[in-house]
């Protein structure tokens, strides 16, 4: 997504198994330890699915047009960042 700070801010988009339960908090510090600071997730939006294809693919332009929702997690808010 387009940052107010740099090039751009990571944001993904999450389905969970069907009774996970995992907070974005806890997300982001798992695949912090395999991921670059720069590479972390600073939106996380936990969804029931995402918009497929008639193939199955992600609809990719879809959900970037989406955007950033309410429900979004903001590491730098959460952390205390930027």
């Amino acid at each position: 997504m387009p940052s107010d700070v740099g090039e751009e801010d990571v944001a993904i988009l999450v389905v969970p198994r069907p009774g996970a339960s995992i907070g974005p908090l806890e997300l982001v510090g798992f695949v912090a330890t395999d991921l670059p600071r720069f590479a972390l997730p600073r939106y996380l939006e936990f969804v029931g699915r995402l918009l497929r294809t008639a193939s199955e693919r992600i609809e990719k332009a879809k959900v970037h047009e989406r955007g950033i929702t309410i429900a979004a997690w903001d590491s730098s808010a959460a952390l205390g960042r930027r």
